[in-house]
């Protein structure tokens, strides 16, 4: 792996489990042999096609960073001086490494550009945020390069999501719902709860044109999907207030909004606050069940570390304990945003 930043930080990420333990590496989970093959899309390149049954939260890959460069470059180097570091970075790297990286599409018409130009377009069209670690001194972004995950082609509404483990230094993605051989395995490259307008708008900034079923859409249907996504957004909110209007009915419009929109990425946040609805009405039977879908979908997404799954472990376990359960109506629910 080659890293662009300064010693300091260097130094933090070097001291990472990762690094420090490196039999530990020995054992992170792989799929051998990989669950995909790939494969010529029409209209997208190279992509991923799966090869068996893939079942939700099933991990489909997990790799190692081959680049990884500190978002403040953006800010401290010019253009020219920044491309000629990241390319320096990529010919430190093993030839394998190198060849890998050189193949991924740039999206744009290479001929007779100069390599750091090359380097810089695959780069930024194909890297990851990675957000800095709670330890991390440095808050900025890492951005880093998967030559093997950026296979995976951009769909508005993606069957696969990621998440960056930073003890073991690897980008983990799993299935979001069941995928059938012979489907593609796509990502999403941006907000999926954004208009078909503005999804568009963004993603012209990688510099590709979406073609996804979503956005293929007729106008009709993608009004009604630019509808469902408004209303999804002026709900979401009303969980978080204090004190909160949010009752278990409204939870259950924005579950059925995140199903009929395949926000399969997202849907864990609506169980999460479904059962903490429930709870709050002195429902236990509800609450227990929105919370095991909560932790079933959010796990793979968000770990099991982050504050809301220990939440929903929490009201599982001991749901007539937990701090939420038949708190009047009246009162206001804390949810943490």
């Amino acid at each position: 792996m080659s890293l662009i930043t300064t010693v300091a930080r260097a130094k933090f990420i070097a001291s990472q489990p990762a690094f420090a333990n490196l039999d530990g590496i020995k054992t992170l989970p792989q799929t051998i042999p990989p669950n995909y093959k790939m494969k010529e899309i029409p209209g997208k390149g190279i992509g991923l096609e799966a090869t068996h049954d893939i079942k939700q939260g099933q991990l489909i890959m997990a790799d190692t960073p081959s680049l990884m460069v500190d978002s403040r470059i953006f800010k401290w180097l010019p253009a020219k001086e920044r491309r000629l570091l990241q390319t320096a970075a990529v010919e430190h790297l093993p030839e394998a490494h190198q060849a890998a990286i050189m193949q991924l599409t740039p999206h744009v018409d290479t001929t007779g550009m100069p390599k750091d130009e090359i380097v810089g377009k695959i780069a930024l069209v194909n890297s990851f945020d990675v957000i800095p670690d709670l330890l991390d001194p440095v808050r900025e972004e890492l951005f880093t390069l998967f030559p093997n995950i950026s296979r995976f082609n951009h769909d508005c509404r993606p069957n696969a999501a990621y998440r960056f483990n930073h003890e073991t230094m690897t980008h983990n993605v799993r299935a979001l719902r069941d995928i059938v051989p012979g489907e593609e395995l796509t990502l999403t490259y941006t907000n999926p709860s954004l208009s078909r307008k503005d999804r568009q708008d963004r993603l012209r900034l990688w510099g590709f044109e979406c073609a996804c079923d979503l956005c293929m859409q007729e106008e009709s249907q993608a009004a009604e999907s630019d509808g469902r996504i408004a209303q999804i957004n002026s709900l979401m909110p009303k969980f978080t207030q204090i004190p909160s209007p949010a009752t278990p009915a409204m939870a259950e419009i924005l579950i059925d909004l995140h199903r009929q929109e395949g926000l399969w990425e997202t849907i864990w946040l609506p169980y999460t606050y479904a059962a903490l609805q429930y709870s709050s009405n002195g429902d236990a039977s509800m609450a227990v069940k929105y919370a095991q879908m909560a932790i079933q979908h959010g796990l793979p997404i968000v770990g099991n570390r982050h504050e809301y799954m220990i939440e929903m472990e929490t009201l599982v376990e001991s749901p007539l304990e937990h701090w939420s359960w038949s708190i009047s109506v009246k009162q206001p629910i804390v949810v943490w945003t």
